[in-house]
């Protein structure tokens, strides 16, 4: 009777234990993202930092530097770790000021992320204190196709725009008129070296256009990666062929602000 008494009271205990067990909720799932880009201060103050702001948790400060000879203008990195399969990041730009004590906190439109991504933004603000003042780059007019001639450098950096971005953009015209054509057709163009763009190389006859890869600096030097198509030695003889046309080529340019303009993509 002793050992009945026994069983009936653990068979009571895993009972109520059981269900308890059943109806834990299972860990939240999270993500460690790297959130990067280029940011400028377009009333020509100098950058002086960058918070990376994370609606599910683990905002952080990036690290950053300046480009050369452009105080205004700055490249930054951040890896953000958040208890969440995603979350809305903002960027707080300082503009101004003291890296301890900013003229102006310029924030970015919120934008939702589950994995890494590159976030330009450009600042506008005209007075101190804290402003919603930077904007991301904006969608341009798109088009059905590409609009390069196949094997040349135009049809190269469309091709690879379309990989990254998921859509053509409108613009067209040799390389060297890129940059011009896609202002008029509402793409953001800049100065400030940034990845998710395409580089145009506004010399020669032509120009050149690629799509950039990195911007990183090398000593005292800032170089631009890209890749691009018909990038090598031209053909006598040829319609502005080279050696490299119809191929794809990994290349190295040092930032010339005299000569390089940025086109680029929305987020």
């Amino acid at each position: 009777m002793r050992k009945l008494r026994m069983w009936l009271a653990v068979g009571l205990v895993l009972a109520v234990v059981a269900p308890l067990v059943l109806v834990a909720t299972p860990p939240a799932e999270a993500a460690t993202v790297t959130i990067s880009g280029s940011v400028s201060c377009s009333n020509g103050k100098a950058v002086q930092g960058v918070w990376v702001h994370s609606s599910a948790g683990g905002g952080k400060w990036a690290s950053w530097w300046a480009f050369p000879g452009k105080a205004h203008a700055a490249r930054y990195s951040a890896s953000v770790s958040f208890a969440a399969a995603s979350s809305t990041i903002e960027l707080h730009v300082g503009c101004g000021g003291t890296t301890a004590n900013w003229w102006s906190t310029n924030l970015t439109p919120g934008i939702k992320v589950s994995g890494s991504k590159v976030l330009n933004a450009s600042c506008s603000s005209s007075s101190p204190g804290r402003h919603r003042s930077c904007t991301f780059p904006p969608k341009g007019l798109t088009a059905t196709g590409n609009q390069g001639i196949a094997g040349y450098c135009t049809w190269g950096a469309y091709d690879k725009w379309k990989n990254a971005v998921g859509y053509y953009p409108k613009i067209g015209g040799h390389a060297i008129a890129m940059d011009d054509n896609a202002r008029t057709n509402g793409w953001r163009v800049t100065d400030v070296p940034s990845t998710r763009a395409m580089i145009v190389i506004n010399s020669g006859t032509y120009g050149h256009v690629g799509w950039v890869t990195a911007v990183r600096r090398d000593g005292g030097k800032l170089l631009i990666d890209f890749v691009d198509m018909n990038g090598g030695t031209y053909l006598a003889g040829t319609d502005a062929k080279t050696t490299d046309f119809g191929v794809f080529k990994n290349r190295t340019r040092t930032w010339d602000p005299s000569i390089h303009r940025f086109i680029l993509a929305t987020p």
